[in-house]
C-alpha cells in the first residue's frame, strides 16, 4: 500500500502528519488484535459448535419425520490461529525551496502488498459415528440407570416419561388380565389410556432411586486346623435404580389413597424404603380403580429420534404437558415438541432448510423442545466411546 500526502512548508506539518498516520495505524491494528483475541475467538468457536450440534439434532429429527436414515457426527478437536502485523516505512521528507508539487509529496511505503495484515485460520476434524458398538448402544432400550440420570438433572418428570416410555403393560392383579397401551398419539384409544397413566404417575410422585448399598458380607468361619483358612468376602453387586413413589411429590389426594392401600395391607413402594425384592421396571398401583401391576418398556435413543420425528408430521397430534399441581415441582405447560416454519432466523433457537422444507425451533415458548435437545445431546454422548471414531472416517476442514 502506498500513502501520499502533500504538505506545505515546515517540518512540523510533516511530523504531525506522520504522528497522525501512526496513530491511525495503531488504532486499526488494535482493533484487528481485539477481533482475534483468545476470549473472543474462543467464545465464537464455542458458540459455533453449539449451533452446529443443535442443527445436527434438528437435521436428524427432520430425517426421522421423513422416515430417512439418521447420521451422527462429532468434532474431535478445533485448532485456531491468528496473526496481525503492521508494515510502515519511514517517509522521505524533501526540503528546500522551489519544490514542485510532486516533490512536496510524502510517501509511506509498506514495502509489500498490504499496509496492515491480519489473518485468522480455524481447522477442525470431524468424525462420523458408524461403528457397531455405537449403533448397538443407540438401538438398545434405555435402562433405569439412564432414566434415573435424567430424572435427577432437573428435567420435568412428565417430559422424561413421554420421551423414554414406549409402552406400558397393565395387569389387573385380581384377574390377571393384561393390556398394553402405547405412547403413540396416532392410536387414540390406546394413547388416551397412556396419558391417564402418565397423569397417575405424576400425581403419585413416581420417580426412580438408587437403594443404599448393603454393607453385609459373607465371611467363612475360621478353621480349627493348624493352617489358617483365608477369609472370603463376597461383595454384593452395586445397587441399580428402581421405580418408587416419592411422598414429597405426591398430591394430597394421592397420599389419602396411599393410606387406604397401606390399611388394606398393600403398602406402596415408597422411595427410601430400601425395598430390593420388586422388579426394577415395574410397580403395583391402583389405576383405573383397580390394583394394577405396571411394567414399563423404554425406547432406545434411535427410537426416541423416530418418535419425535413422527410428532413433527403435520398429521400427528403432539402431546401437551400439563402442570398437575404436584408439590415442589413445576412442569412447563405447552407442547412437548415445537418445530415450525421459521418467520426469520433471528427468531429461531435453531433452524435449517432440508429437502425444500424449513424447520425452526422458536425462541419463545419452546422450553420443552430445548430441554429435549439437551436430553438428546446427553443421550447420544452417553453412547459414544473413543473407539467409535476410527481415524479412517475423519475429515479435515480448513476454511
Amino acid at each position: 500500500m502506498l500513502i501520499r500526502v502533500v504538505w506545505g512548508s515546515g517540518m512540523r506539518l510533516a511530523a504531525a502528519i506522520q504522528a497522525l498516520v501512526l496513530s491511525i495505524g495503531a488504532a486499526s491494528l488494535s482493533g484487528c488484535l481485539t477481533t482475534g483475541a483468545i476470549q473472543n475467538r474462543g467464545t465464537n468457536i464455542n458458540e459455533g459448535l453449539g449451533a452446529m450440534q443443535n442443527r445436527a439434532i434438528l437435521l436428524n429429527l427432520a430425517r426421522a419425520s421423513r422416515h430417512e436414515p439418521l447420521y451422527f457426527s462429532s468434532i474431535n478437536w478445533v485448532q485456531a490461529q491468528g496473526a496481525a502485523d503492521l508494515k510502515l516505512a519511514a517517509p522521505v521528507i524533501p526540503t528546500g525551496v522551489g519544490l514542485t508539487a510532486a516533490q512536496k509529496a510524502l510517501t509511506w511505503d509498506a514495502g509489500g502488498s498490504t499496509f496492515f495484515d491480519n489473518s485468522t485460520n480455524t481447522n477442525f476434524q470431524m468424525g462420523v459415528y458408524s461403528t457397531q458398538a455405537f449403533y448397538s448402544g443407540m438401538l438398545t432400550p434405555l435402562g433405569l440407570t439412564e432414566v434415573d440420570l435424567l430424572l435427577h438433572q432437573g428435567f420435568p418428570r412428565e417430559l422424561v416419561f413421554y420421551l423414554v416410555i414406549d409402552k406400558l403393560k397393565l395387569t389387573n392383579v385380581k384377574t390377571g388380565d393384561s393390556v398394553i397401551v402405547y405412547n403413540d398419539p396416532s392410536n387414540k384409544a390406546s394413547y388416551d389410556q397412556f396419558v391417564q397413566a402418565v397423569k397417575s404417575a405424576m400425581v403419585h410422585g413416581l420417580t426412580t432411586e438408587v437403594p443404599a448399598k448393603s454393607d453385609s458380607a459373607d465371611a467363612s468361619p475360621p478353621s480349627t486346623g493348624a493352617a489358617p483358612t483365608p477369609i472370603t468376602i463376597k461383595t454384593p453387586p452395586p445397587p441399580e435404580p428402581q421405580l418408587c413413589f416419592e411422598k414429597t411429590l405426591a398430591t394430597a389426594d394421592s397420599m389419602t389413597e396411599f393410606a387406604k392401600l397401606a390399611h388394606e395391607g398393600k403398602p406402596p413402594d415408597f422411595c427410601g424404603s430400601g425395598a430390593r425384592s420388586r422388579a426394577k421396571s415395574q410397580v403395583t398401583v391402583r389405576l383405573f380403580d383397580q390394583d394394577t401391576k405396571v411394567e414399563v418398556t423404554t425406547r432406545s435413543v434411535y427410537g426416541l429420534f423416530r418418535y419425535l420425528g413422527q410428532l413433527m408430521n403435520s398429521d400427528s397430534a403432539r402431546p401437551e404437558l400439563v402442570d398437575y399441581g404436584v408439590p415442589f415441582e413445576t412442569t412447563p405447560s405447552g407442547p412437548l415438541l415445537m418445530v415450525d416454519a421459521p418467520t426469520g432466523m433471528e427468531s429461531c433457537f435453531s433452524a435449517l432448510r432440508y429437502e425444500g422444507r424449513d424447520y425452526c425451533v422458536p425462541q419463545e415458548g419452546s422450553q420443552n423442545t430445548r430441554d429435549i435437545f439437551n436430553i438428546l445431546s446427553l443421550l447420544v454422548a452417553l453412547k459414544q466411546s473413543p473407539g467409535d471414531l476410527p481415524a479412517t472416517t475423519t475429515l479435515l476442514v480448513a476454511p
